[in-house]
Parts: C-alpha cells; sequence; structure tokens
C-alpha cells in the first residue's frame, strides 16, 4: 500500500510586491529603526533585536529572501557608521558598537554613542 505524499505546508507561491508597496515601506522602516534606535540609546537595551530585525529587512539577501534597499534598486545608498574597524590581527572577540561595563552588579553591554569617527559603509 502506498502513501500519497502531502503537499508541504510551507510551500508558497511567490509573488512580486508592486513598487508602490515597497515605496510605502521604506519610510516605515526608517521610522521603526530611528524610534527603536532612540529608545536604546534612552536604555532600553532589549530594542537590539528590532533594530536589527529593521536592519535585515533594509540590507540583507539571501537566495530565499531579498532586501528591501535591492527590490527598490537602491543598493548604491551610503551608512554612517560609528564602528570601530575590525582588525584583522586580532584573535580575540571584538565588540565595536559597544563597551562592557562591570559593576558590583554584574556586567553588561553599553552602547559606544556616536564616539569616534564616523565612516561611510555601502549597503
Amino acid at each position: 500500500m502506498s502513501k500519497r505524499k502531502k503537499p508541504s505546508k510551507t510551500a508558497k507561491s511567490r509573488r512580486p510586491v508592486p513598487l508602490s508597496k515597497l515605496e510605502l515601506q521604506l519610510p516605515d522602516q526608517l521610522e521603526y529603526l530611528q524610534r527603536s534606535m532612540r529608545d536604546f540609546d534612552a536604555g532600553h537595551t532589549n530594542e537590539y533585536r528590532r533594530i536589527a530585525t529593521t536592519i535585515r529587512v533594509l540590507v540583507h539577501n539571501t537566495r530565499a529572501s531579498t532586501s528591501l534597499l535591492r527590490q527598490l534598486g537602491m543598493e548604491d545608498v551610503h551608512f554612517v557608521s560609528y564602528a570601530r574597524p575590525i582588525d584583522p590581527t586580532n584573535l580575540a572577540t571584538e565588540h565595536s558598537l559597544v563597551m562592557i561595563k562591570m559593576g558590583g552588579g554584574g556586567a553588561e553591554f553599553t552602547p559606544v554613542l556616536d564616539q569616534g569617527p564616523p565612516r561611510k559603509l555601502r549597503c
């Protein structure tokens, strides 16, 4: 007795999103990013998840997903970064966007907050 294979529930037909709808998403994503960064800088450090998710939506490309900036043809956008460049000769873990603050209550990550010269980065 042979069993029939059920269709995959995760398989979706992909339809292109109209450019007009994609263009409406960009201001929303930028607003989410600004709000989460403001809240993070105010001490709500759990905002890092929303910041990372929004950045992923904007710039991360894989075989399975296409970033919003690529879909809008805006991959040539420059970003400003205050992170120290990674030292390729350093074999230890680097935290170029945060510092580790240690005290009686333990250790925690603290944002560097615009210290150092800005660098221009490409998407």
